[in-house]
């Protein structure tokens, strides 16, 4: 075996135009004088095909590697710090990740290595496991600094992660504010103390794992995925949901909370909300919502959805759900909304569908309705009541056709399904309706409630199946 050292006992910088390639079984010491400084800039990438690659060998000495391209160390091959006089390793490179020519990857195929090192995903860089785990020895820490991107990427659909080298310690993690993680385990990231999710070093106490508040921490999963039990609490980052399909469904893990500052975006998949595992607002703050794609399914009871700051909705549907008595908050706009649960109301304003806006009561849903309107601007919104749904008006001026009535005449479109039904249910001291003239007809009609429902055209009004009289 040789050794090729630098034995300057100054401050030198090397740049490499093109790639760093380390063959044979020789060792290199990056630093190996105890009063050295060394920068190393590679514009290309780093390989390590075999042999040892050993970034500060001598006590005091300090080595900082700046990386634009990829790494790759073979099986056969170690990069380490053979001192724990700790070096450092920058991911420098400049890309978003839509491109291999604007993504670093991390290809380190011997999972005995990389002690001593703090590696750094920096401002700009878009860096990215590929093909297996990384595994970092003793001593050694990984941090996504504000402005840098960490995908943990996937070999096929199987999840990639930090670990730690078998038995070794002292490793440590952090997302600072303004990072983002592309979050791929099913099970997200989990707090310390824990060995499972994408990162699996750092479990010793609490801060050798940290995930501020306001980084981003975008879901990319291939299978079913929780957020894990460390994202943290009162987000003023963001929160992004955008799973591989849109059938598979994100839940987070226990009751998450979002900042003023903070926002939740689902742009692909199903998130669903539950008393237990649900997104919110930090106590006194109003979290943002934003939806590009992708289903918001709300099981909980009370207002929802819970987030209540800004609203950014242009696709996508929310769905409210379950049996759980819970109201659709307004005033606030909407893209497209489902019900699908039995008690679904609406709370303290008028409901706006944005251009092109629907909203559907599903068959087997209830929908109630009373002072307030569904209401939209120019363009061309529908509402639908499907086979099995009923939509309760508890207004005193009746469904449809006034700027008075449950559904206002800016909603262009309404229909009726076969086997669908509109129940007059207004239970007030003063239960009067007006029962409205719909075209073509009624499907199923039902009277509930109190008070005197009066036909606003006697001769006109049509119901093509059942006229139901329960109270009034």
């Amino acid at each position: 075996n040789t050794l090729s050292a630098l034995t300057t006992a100054g401050t030198a910088t090397i740049n490499i135009g093109g790639n760093f390639i380390h063959n044979g079984s020789s060792v290199f010491r990056l630093a190996n004088n105890a009063t050295a400084i060394i920068t190393l800039n590679i514009d290309g990438n780093l390989q390590v095909n075999s042999g040892t690659f050993d970034l500060n060998f001598a006590s005091g000495a300090t080595s900082t590697i700046n990386l634009e391209g990829d790494i790759t160390v073979a099986a056969a091959a170690v990069l380490f710090a053979a001192n724990n006089n700790i070096a450092t390793f920058n991911f420098t490179g400049i890309g978003d990740g839509t491109t291999n020519a604007l993504t670093q990857t991390i290809n380190v195929v011997n999972q005995a290595t990389a002690s001593n090192i703090n590696f750094n995903v920096n401002s700009g860089s878009y860096t990215k496991l590929i093909n297996q785990d990384f595994a970092l020895g003793t001593n050694s820490a990984f941090t996504v600094r504000t402005g840098g991107i960490f995908d943990f990427g996937f070999n096929g659909t199987t999840a990639l992660n930090l670990v730690r080298v078998t038995s070794q310690t002292q490793q440590s993690f952090v997302a600072q504010t303004g990072s983002t993680l592309k979050i791929t385990s099913p099970l997200g990231i989990t707090s310390f103390g824990d060995y499972t999710g994408n990162v699996q070093i750092g479990a010793t106490a609490v801060t050798n794992r940290l995930f501020d508040v306001g980084a981003t921490y975008h879901y990319i999963g291939k299978a079913n995925q929780v957020s894990g039990n460390a994202l943290p609490l009162g987000i003023t980052g963001k929160v992004i949901v955008e799973l591989d399909t849109d059938a598979l469904v994100f839940n987070a893990s226990s009751n998450k909370t979002i900042a003023t500052a903070g926002t939740l975006e689902i742009i692909r998949g199903i998130v669903e909300d539950t008393s237990t595992d649900s997104f919110g607002n930090l106590a006194s703050n109003a979290g943002n919502l934003t939806m590009s794609g992708g289903r918001y399914r709300i099981f909980k009871a009370s207002t929802q959805p819970d987030l209540s700051g800004t609203y950014n909705l242009t696709a996508g549907v929310i769905e409210f759900a379950g049996p759980l008595n819970k109201t659709i908050r307004s005033p606030k706009s909407y893209q497209n909304i489902e019900v699908t649960g039995t008690d679904v109301g609406n709370s303290s304003g008028n409901i706006t569908l944005n251009s092109a806006g629907t909203f559907t009561v599903k068959t087997g849903g209830i929908f109630t309705i009373n002072d307030n309107s569904i209401v939209g601007p120019t363009g061309t919104q529908t509402v639908t009541v499907e086979n099995g749904a009923i939509f309760k008006t508890g207004d005193v001026d009746g469904f449809n056709g006034s700027n008075l009535t449950s559904i206002q005449p800016t909603i262009e479109s309404i229909i009726l399904a076969n086997g669908s039904t509109v129940e007059y249910s207004r239970a007030t001291t003063t239960g009067d309706q007006t029962i409205t003239l719909f075209s073509p007809a009624y499907r199923n009609l039902t009277i509930s409630g109190t008070g005197v429902k009066t036909l606003q055209d006697d001769f006109a009004t049509r119901v093509e199946e059942d006229l139901k009289v329960d109270a009034a």
